[in-house]
């Protein structure tokens, strides 16, 4: 089921495993029986991740590369601790998959948010705006504690 993940013609990689609406039936078969009625559908593949809805209400998430069965994990564990403290909806998983059925990696069953992705529509000049003291501010708490006592003795000599 893995093969080698290269970049395709505009550099998005290819998946390393083959991800599709058999496998995703079969994953929510063994894993979660009372979901594996409703119907599912492709909805896109991304740099990381491949997803589905699942009926009118759900999504499923899967990696498609190693690299991103990590940044799951991260998703499972973090997104219920600060979903309630963001400004949008945060798809907080409504249950994990596990590996299995050939498939190497955890995967999520998510509600599904209507939305429109960010490549299909004009970006909001005071959104973008926003986006950009949200990330000065994320850079800035990143700085590792260390090296914190030199911005701030910087500052205090300015």
């Amino acid at each position: 089921m893995e093969s080698e993940a290269k970049p395709n013609c505009i550099g998005t990689p290819i998946s390393q495993v083959e991800i599709d609406i058999p496998l995703v039936r079969s994953l929510l078969e063994a894993q979660h029986p009372d979901l594996a009625y409703l119907p599912i559908s492709r909805v896109d593949a991304g740099w990381d991740n491949t997803m589905f809805r699942l009926g009118d209400r759900l999504s499923i998430r899967l990696p498609s590369r190693q690299v991103a069965a990590a940044l799951i994990e991260q998703e499972h564990t973090w997104l219920p601790h600060i979903a309630s403290h963001l400004p949008l909806p945060v798809p907080i998983p409504y249950r994990i998959g596990k590996a299995g059925q050939g498939y190497p990696w955890n995967w999520s069953v998510l509600p599904w948010l209507a939305s429109v992705t960010a490549d299909q529509q004009e970006p909001d000049r005071e959104q973008a705006k926003s986006w950009a003291i949200a990330f000065g501010v994320l850079g800035f708490l990143s700085v590792k504690v260390e090296q914190s006592h030199l911005l701030v003795s910087g500052l205090v000599t300015m």
